[in-house]
């Protein structure tokens, strides 16, 4: 665990459980004695390592956490499946491809990664984990909260920046559901034809 807070001084619960392999029960035992929670405010839903301030911090703007309430759909779990053994994603060549989730896809099951469906219907975030150029876009900007020290609700960001990012994170989702759904509406119809040509 001294490692994992080396690696990076504040994680999600869902990114110490991809990154260690422990249950939700193990890790509300184990995180008290490495790290404190923050329940809300740029930095909500996140452990942070003992002696770390991400509010005096400018370069903490990256870990600073947006959350997104995905729409419904028959792929995204309404919550964390105990094991997950499938994943769902469009290729760039609008592909579908179904296929057992690999060590390091459930690694990082904790991150955005476009053209893949997220794990759950409402997911936390930090912003160094969403692969959208929005996000990286945002934590390159040099932005001084008035007076130079975070803001109590936008962190060390822009006002506008959490919303952007939830926006085309949730954009992008959607063109995945749909493409996802076109596919296999395709393939549904190139199975009823050769169960007609059977027939014939």
């Amino acid at each position: 665990m001294n490692e994992l807070f080396e690696e990076r001084p504040v994680w999600t619960r869902q990114a110490i459980s991809c990154k260690t392999g422990l249950e939700d029960q193990v890790i509300k035992i184990l995180m008290p004695k490495y790290a404190f929670y923050i329940q809300s405010g740029p930095w909500g839903r996140l452990w942070c390592r003992f002696g770390y301030d991400p509010r005096k911090d400018p370069t903490a703007r990256q870990y600073q956490t947006v959350m997104v309430s995905f729409r419904r759909h028959r792929k995204i779990p309404e919550r964390p499946r105990l094991k997950m053994t499938d994943k769902w994603t469009i290729r760039t060549s609008g592909s579908r491809q179904k296929a057992e989730l690999t060590d390091s896809e459930a690694a990082n099951a904790y991150m955005y990664t476009p053209g893949q469906l997220p794990s759950v219907r409402q997911m936390w975030y930090s912003l160094c984990d969403v692969g959208l150029q929005i996000a990286a876009d945002y934590l390159a900007l040099v932005f001084e909260p008035p007076g130079n020290v975070a803001d109590a609700q936008h962190g060390w960001l822009p006002s506008e920046a959490l919303d952007a990012i939830r926006n085309e994170i949730k954009n992008d989702v959607k063109r995945t559901s749909n493409l996802i759904d076109a596919v296999e509406a395709d393939e549904m119809g190139e199975e009823e034809d050769d169960v007609d040509d059977w027939l014939d």
